[in-house]
């Protein structure tokens, strides 16, 4: 981040729509984000007001198409969302594994950042490709309160056979595994990982 602020500070870049971060995973894999998925992901406000004048677009992906709304709600990011969604991100829109802002948030226990979500129209019962919603998500990361208003939100809405299925908020441990993020290809989190070891 430091970089960015640098450049940011400089006018060096001249194609800011091609710069990819990298960062090494706990796993030891290279995961690639943009420079507003990192700014997103990072809490950096300005940072992302001076990539939207330079030209770069609110809501693209690189490989693995991490997107800057999923960086912001996985860390809980509001105004960062209010940026995004003010400059044209379709904040339902879904990364590679299906996920969206939804459930980032909902992973993260930011019940704040669903009450934006919902308020903008953003659907809150939709399976990412592993078959779970964002419920399912808070579910399996003990976010009770969350859950709980994703469920009353969600309730009635088509498709949402799991979140019905499973009105009382249990699950068995083997979905709370699978529906918990964590297990997702979704490289969201070792933005957050990074920015808690600086």
């Amino acid at each position: 981040l430091a970089a960015l602020k640098e450049l940011r500070d400089s006018g060096e870049w001249t194609d800011l729509q091609t710069v990819l971060i990298s960062d090494k995973g706990s796993d030891g894999n290279t995961y690639h984000f943009t420079a507003m998925a990192w700014a997103a992901g990072a809490k950096q406000l300005e940072v992302m007001r001076w990539l939207i004048e330079k030209g770069v677009r609110v809501d693209e992906s690189r490989e693995w198409h991490v997107l800057p709304s999923n960086t912001s709600a996985n860390v809980g990011f509001i105004k960062g969302l209010e940026l995004l969604k003010e400059k044209g991100c379709d904040l339902a829109k879904a990364d590679s594994d299906g996920v969206m802002p939804a459930h980032n948030a909902a992973a993260g226990g930011h019940l704040p950042v669903l009450h934006l979500l919902h308020s903008y129209g953003v659907p809150m019962n939709v399976k990412e490709k592993r078959g779970c919603t964002p419920a399912d998500w808070a579910t399996a990361g003990g976010h009770t309160e969350c859950a709980a208003f994703l469920k009353e939100v969600s309730v009635g809405k088509a498709g949402n056979e799991r979140a019905s299925k499973d009105s009382a908020g249990k699950s068995s441990s083997k979905d709370n595994v699978m529906c918990s993020g964590k297990g997702s290809s979704s490289n969201t989190n070792s933005i957050a990982n990074a920015n808690a070891q600086s």
